[in-house]
């Protein structure tokens, strides 16, 4: 009597053999199986359990990963590139040094895992779940992503420069020297405990954003686009914020000691019990803004145009 073939249980030569003949994998198990160093290119995996799979050096070009999931797979220097990754469960994958060029990533969980010097360039999706993940040192270049959430993940010299990020989670994730520049941060949210010290945020446009009490210590933030935004509490020492749009932005109590914003548009801007100490608004607009109970000490107004502010009598 013959054997269904659905009930045999796959092992690395069978999967080797339906990988030769371009058999599908479709809703397979695979839970545990060693698949280290293969060349599985465009398979179709959508729908597969592949928990605990070791794909480490594997080739898994253009595969299709819909659905799948993948908890706790080891993904470590494989090659995803053009891959699909809609919808499925990446969660607490190891993938560290692995590419994931121009992937379809929609609905992804990526959250919990080890994503550090990973290439992402040029992918895209919306809902995509990095959160609480080590994603140092990895690639976000030109990447189209809404809705990315990166809560309480790891960024140090991470690089999203040159894409479109809009309705960013930021959270409280937690990097230096990381790279936004020239991106799309609209309506980026940014919680209590977000720290990106010495990071790179110059040319991005994140007008209606939110990055209360967020740390931007020592940033470059010149040249950027973040109108109607809010700022309450936020660190801005020894930043800069040069040639930027702050229009109608609320500083409120935030620490701007040391950060130039020289010939930056403050037009309604709110410094009410902001830190301004040595802080300098050469030639800014400060047309209309607020600088109620703001602690005013060397800083800078020259050239800079007050007209209409509420500034005490020391600036008059």
């Amino acid at each position: 009597m013959a054997i269904d073939d659905e009930f045999i249980e796959l092992t690395r030569e069978s999967v080797l053999k339906k990988a030769s003949q371009g058999d599908s994998f479709e809703d397979e198990d695979l839970t545990g199986l060693d698949l280290s160093e293969l060349e599985l290119e465009f398979m179709d995996f959508s729908g597969a359990i592949l928990e605990s799979v070791d794909f480490t050096g594997s080739s898994l070009k253009g595969s299709d990963f819909t659905g799948a999931n993948l908890y706790q797979a080891i993904l470590e220097n494989s090659d995803c590139s053009n891959a699909i990754f809609v919808q499925s469960d990446c969660n607490e994958i190891r993938a560290k040094h692995a590419v994931f060029v121009g992937c379809k990533l929609s609905g992804a969980n990526f959250s919990e895992s080890d994503l550090e010097f990973c290439d992402f360039s040029t992918s895209e999706g919306e809902m995509i779940d990095l959160s609480a993940s080590a994603l140092s040192n990895s690639k976000f270049q030109g990447c189209n992503i809404t809705a990315l959430n990166l809560d309480a993940s790891i960024l140090n010299a991470a690089d999203f420069s040159h894409g479109s990020f809009e309705d960013i989670q930021l959270g409280t994730a937690y990097g230096q020297q990381v790279n936004f520049q020239n991106s799309n941060l609209a309506r980026a949210n940014a919680g209590d405990g977000c720290s990106l010290v010495a990071s790179n945020l110059s040319y991005i446009k994140a007008n209606e954003s939110c990055w209360d009490f967020a740390n931007l210590s020592q940033c470059n933030i010149s040249f950027v686009e973040m109108a109607n935004t809010s700022f309450s509490n936020t660190n801005f020492n020894a930043s800069d914020l040069n040639a930027s749009n702050f229009t109608e932005a609320r500083f409120t109590e935030a620490d701007l000691s040391s950060a130039t914003l020289v010939e930056s548009n403050c037009f309604k801007a709110s410094f009410e019990e902001a830190n301004l100490w040595e802080t300098s608004f050469l030639r800014a607009n400060c047309y209309e803004a607020e600088f109620y109970l703001a602690k005013i000490l060397d800083t800078n107004f020259q050239g800079a145009d007050v007209t209409m502010t509420k500034l005490d009598k020391r600036l008059k």
